[in-house]
């Protein structure tokens, strides 16, 4: 009966020495998960201020584009119309020229029919006072 108590009793001490083991790697994991858990909740918080700055800086960009596209498109609207204005006025030019050559012609005609009447008559002179 001594024999198994003492057997029970050694039996006991290691089923204690592996309990107490158990516990202190227990307490190891429970250590390592609260520090993981505070670096993934530290992770989890750093990612979301990142991603906060990221959406501002897009919402920044996204308006600098809108407001460069509207003046783009004003830029073009005002080329369109100066386009336009620049179109009539070639037009205008070009009509107003066509005019001036016209008359120019006409000018040239009459000089000519002036200088032939004018050598006719200088003839017309020269024989009369022979």
């Amino acid at each position: 009966l001594r024999s198994q108590l003492i057997e029970s009793q050694k039996m006991n001490e290691m089923k204690m020495k592996e309990i107490h083991m158990v516990k202190e790697v227990a307490a190891k994991a429970e250590v390592k998960a609260a520090k993981l858990a505070k670096d993934v909740n530290a992770n989890v918080v750093s990612l979301k201020f990142q991603l906060n700055e990221s959406q501002k800086m897009n919402e920044i960009k996204m308006k600098e584009i809108t407001t460069m596209k509207e003046f783009a498109t004003k830029v073009e609207v005002e080329r369109t119309k100066l386009g336009n204005v620049a179109d009539a006025k070639t037009l205008s030019f070009k009509s107003q020229l066509d005019k001036s050559q016209k008359v120019n012609e006409l000018k040239m005609k009459e000089i000519t029919m002036m200088k032939e009447v004018a050598v006719k008559d200088e003839v017309k002179a020269t024989q009369m006072t022979n």
